[in-house]
């Protein structure tokens, strides 16, 4: 299940950065790989957007959630931003 929170989000987020606004696409768009033909971003589109992530949902994303493919599509950005919110919320209090 999307949390629809997380997902209007990140979709501000591309839209601030890219002009790319993920509500004027077919939900199915939201599986498809970033970098691929479709969608067309650069590699470094998603390294603006990875660090306006971190800094915006006050998270670190680890490398092995970036290598394991993690970071590909709109929903896997999703899921992994979700991943760390939870795992925050969890951490002591310092």
């Amino acid at each position: 299940m999307k949390d629809t929170g997380i997902s209007d989000r990140l979709n501000s987020l591309f839209v601030n950065r890219l002009n790319i606004n993920f509500d004027n696409y077919e939900e199915s768009i939201l599986d498809s790989p970033l970098l691929g033909n479709e969608i067309g971003l650069a590699a470094r589109d998603l390294i603006y957007v990875f660090f306006d992530i971190e800094k915006e949902f006050n998270i670190q994303i680890p490398q092995h959630d970036i290598a394991s493919g993690g970071f590909n599509t709109f929903n896997s950005i999703c899921e992994v931003i979700s991943k760390q919110i939870k795992i925050k919320l969890l951490e002591p209090v310092k």
